[in-house]
Formats: C-alpha cells, structure tokens, sequence
C-alpha cells in the first residue's frame, strides 16, 4: 500500500463489518492501526490501511502475521511523515 494518496475512511468498523469497540480492542492488541489525525477534531484511516489488514484476514493469516502488517503500516506512516520515500505497508 502506498500512502503518498490518502483516502481517508472515517468508520473502518463498518468497512471491516465489526463493531466500532472491537476495532478499538484490535487497536489495543496491536492488530489494527490507530487512526490518523488530519485535524484535531478528526480521526480517520487510509482506506489502503483497512485493506491490508481486511486481506490479511481473509487470507488466514495468524496474530503475529497482522501485527506484522500493522508495523509495516507504521513504518510507512513514519517514512512519509518524514519526508522520504514510503515504503510499501502491505
């Protein structure tokens, strides 16, 4: 997933078809990204970043395998936010 073109998605819970307390549980055990704050008075995701993980589901993978995917997330976040080449999250 490439995060030069966010595309912000404000209910990921709907998205992913699970409750909004479950995607904040998952955010807690590190298997789901926190939101990004393009403003203060908003939280949202990249649509690619719920697209990782929603295939990383579909495709089986274990909790170690999603956490995986969440820290390649994060890595292209701070790659971005610093200005130099993001690297592919997923």
């Amino acid at each position: 997933m490439d995060l030069d073109g966010l595309v912000l998605v404000r209910r990921p819970w709907e998205r992913r078809g699970i409750s909004r307390s479950t995607l904040y549980a998952e955010i807690a055990a590190g298997l789901f990204p926190r939101p990004v704050k393009p403003s203060p008075r908003i939280a949202a995701w990249p649509r690619g970043e719920i697209d990782a993980i929603t295939r990383a589901h579909i495709a089986g993978a274990s909790v170690a395998d999603v956490r995986a995917v969440v820290a390649r997330i994060y890595a292209a976040r701070a790659a971005l936010a610093a200005g130099g080449d993001s690297p592919r999250a997923a």
